[in-house]
């Protein structure tokens, strides 16, 4: 599938059960958070870990423990890979480049939660949720309490089997 290329997962969803009329009424209500938040940044962190050759827990690990981070720019991942190229070539410390990445992520995420007047407790779910580098910056930047559940990156799968097996009730 090419990157421009979407799927419609409707005829699966309706398949397991879904009531779409609540999806399509969640996601109108959260639909800017989701396209920004998430649509935005998928596979973000794993190519940028590849662009400063760490793996995944080595980025969240020297995003930690750096102390500041290098201002990154580039939301679009062709260019942020581009832009992190450039200052891995410049010298740049990488933990603070990871920082950097962090940050950039966390800011937008935050913005986009502050635009639809998101309010304490906010559930911190999905991969993203074992960071502890994002985890921890969202925390620090969220006006309110911030969970993050045992199965963070089952939670969604979980949520809509639970929706599923409750409709059929």
């Amino acid at each position: 599938m090419g990157e421009n290329e979407t799927v419609d997962y409707h005829p699966m969803w309706a398949e397991l059960g879904l009531d779409l009329e609540k999806h399509d009424c969640l996601l109108e209500a959260v639909g800017e958070l989701y396209g920004s938040a998430y649509l935005g940044q998928r596979n973000r962190p794993a190519g940028m870990a590849h662009a400063l050759g760490f793996t995944l827990e080595e980025l969240a690990s020297a995003a930690l423990t750096a102390r500041d981070g290098v201002a990154v720019s580039s939301m679009c991942t062709v260019f942020a890979e581009s832009e992190v190229t450039g200052l891995v070539h410049r010298g740049e410390d990488r933990g603070r480049i990871a920082r950097g990445l962090h940050e950039a992520i966390a800011k937008r995420t935050l913005a986009s939660l502050g635009r639809v007047g998101a309010r304490g407790p906010l559930v911190f779910a999905g991969g993203v949720a074992n960071n502890l580098a994002m985890v921890d910056l969202v925390r620090v930047g969220f006006e309110g309490e911030v969970i993050v559940p045992e199965s963070a990156q089952t939670v969604g799968a979980l949520g809509a089997a639970l929706c599923v097996a409750e409709d059929r009730r």
